[in-house]
């Protein structure tokens, strides 16, 4: 094989094992954190005094925990809290937070969404998002309704 066969297979194969962290990632998989714009668009509506929603309602998928972390956040600090890599800036300073979504211990997806409006934790399957009572006010509820 010549040198240029050699390294187009190796672009095909690095080209494919990177795209397949973007979706979905299995052991061993890196998550590349994603900006989520429908999802953001959807969390503000809340915000405007929409109906409480359902998180995974909102984003679908399969998952059975959803880990929220505010800005400023560092790369190192979410992958100790979730267990492994995510591809993503050493330091997340977007104006937002990032969700991570989990799967029976592995990571689903890494998505982040604007602005910052979320309560920071970690939360099962049936994590509903409800605007806040308050008139005005910048955050969203978090509520866990695990039974």
């Amino acid at each position: 094989m010549t040198l240029v066969g050699l390294a187009l297979l190796l672009a095909a194969v690095t080209g494919l094992a990177g795209s397949a962290g973007c979706a979905q990632a299995g052991e061993g998989d890196q998550v590349t954190l994603r900006k989520d714009p429908q999802l953001s668009e959807q969390l503000q509506q809340v915000q405007q005094g929409g109906e409480p929603r359902l998180l995974r309602d909102m984003t679908g998928g399969d998952w059975d925990r959803v880990h929220i972390f505010p800005e400023p956040v560092s790369r190192e600090y979410v992958e100790r809290a979730v267990g492994t890599s995510i591809e993503m800036g050493s330091f997340f300073s977007t104006r937002g937070h990032i969700l991570v979504f989990m799967k029976d211990g592995q990571v689903q997806r890494a998505i982040y969404t604007t602005p910052n409006n979320l309560i920071p934790g970690e939360y099962g399957p049936r994590v509903s998002i409800r605007s806040r009572p308050e008139p005005g006010s910048a955050k969203l509820d978090v509520v866990d309704n695990a039974t």
